[in-house]
């Protein structure tokens, strides 16, 4: 398979599986802490159950339709060595940095900018803004590491 393909295969499944632990996680105790409530409502009155079984039904199909992710997820993840797993892993930490610098609101890009040229430090916003121009670099380092 093409290295460039599987580069960003390979970058997809593991940005997707940073987001999708915290997401399940945050998921299953949410559902969890509905069917005990809604369990215990049951003791009160039987007219509770109306509610109780049709919310176990969607969480049952919530967890199939998420385990089907995970597999999807893990059928796109290419076989990678050490090597190359480490770089994936630096190259989403990259991707996540600019990604948060994107996602600021302006006011508070101006604020952070302004902040760090009139206190300049080593770990400024400019200077991480700098160090994540070098991404397109980043991304074809790894993508040499996906070549057969």
């Amino acid at each position: 398979m093409n290295s460039f393909i599987l580069t960003l295969r390979a970058i997809g499944a593991h940005l997707a599986m940073r987001l999708y632990i915290p997401a399940v996680a945050l998921a299953a105790v949410v559902a969890a802490v509905i069917v005990v409530i809604t369990f215990w409502l049951t003791t009160l009155g039987e007219w509770w159950w109306l509610l109780f079984i049709p919310l176990v039904s969607v969480i049952c199909i919530v967890s199939a339709v998420s385990a089907v992710v995970l597999l999807l997820i893990r059928y796109v993840q290419p076989r990678q060595t050490k090597e190359q797993r480490q770089a994936v892993k630096r190259f989403v930490d990259k991707i996540q940095g600019v990604a948060e610098i994107a996602g600021t609101p302006k006011v508070i890009i101006l604020f952070r900018v302004v902040r760090s040229i009139s206190a300049p430090k080593k770990d400024s916003y400019l200077s991480d803004l700098v160090a994540n121009k070098e991404l397109v670099n980043d991304f074809r380092e790894l993508q040499q590491l996906f070549r057969p």
